[in-house]
């Protein structure tokens, strides 16, 4: 829901709103979107630990917003000009790569690590169910609610980035003032971000010790077992 499923579903009505209706460019540019964003994607899971968790998402977001705001402007600058000039047009492609950069960056496989970093033990498997519900849902209206807002929109379809423009603006917002950073911390020290309270060794040690000792205990001894008649 930061419009990446806009181009990733629709990129077809996206090219045409910029006045790229050749399928023959159509199918160069998605070819060409999709290799780019498998080398980008490779080229950041190897470099991801070298940068802060916050560090990452802020910046993603921050590029993701500046991209869709220049990619809007320029989207309707070229409808308003009938499509004449394709300078508009490449400038919009190439906001459309960058933008993708920006969102590989961040939100290709960092969320799936974070949330494992914030949930505490006993949340995680739950957590990560609604979170793959909820993303679920999101397909549901990136597949179906994308198509109708760009089609009733047409020629005029630039108008319905400005949604992703402030979708983006308030989870640049959220990101910044609710985002904890987890990097370079154990789970445990996360846990205690979180104001939970962490469990000392000691306690431990004690546990271990009380379930061994109750073990002993319950298991019979082998003089009993010798004196117990078969």
């Amino acid at each position: 829901m930061s419009g990446n499923g806009l181009v990733s579903y629709y990129l077809s009505k996206v090219l045409d709103s910029i006045g790229i209706t050749s399928t023959d460019e159509k199918l160069v540019v998605n070819g060409g979107l999709n290799i780019y964003n498998y080398f980008i994607s490779l080229f950041f899971a190897f470099i991801v630990g070298y940068f802060k968790r916050r560090t990452m998402f802020v910046s993603s977001f921050s590029a993701m917003l500046v991209c869709y705001v220049i990619w809007t402007v320029l989207s309707c600058i070229n409808q308003k000009k009938n499509f004449e000039e394709k300078s508009l047009g490449q400038g919009v492609l190439a906001m459309i790569f960058f933008y993708y950069a920006a969102y590989n960056f961040g939100f290709n496989g960092l969320p799936y690590v974070y949330l494992t970093e914030i949930l505490p033990f006993t949340l995680r498997a739950k957590g990560i169910n609604i979170q793959q519900c909820v993303q679920q849902i999101c397909s549901v209206y990136n597949g179906f609610v994308n198509s109708v807002a760009m089609d009733n929109m047409y020629p005029s379809s630039w108008r319905y980035y400005i949604v992703w423009v402030c979708v983006n603006a308030v989870e640049l917002i959220l990101c910044y003032f609710t985002f904890v950073e987890t990097s370079g911390r154990t789970l445990e020290e996360v846990a205690e971000v979180f104001g939970e309270k962490p469990v000392e060794i000691s306690d431990l040690q004690e546990k271990k010790i009380s379930v061994e000792t109750h073990e002993h205990s319950a298991s019979p001894s082998a003089e009993s077992l010798s004196r117990s008649p078969v």
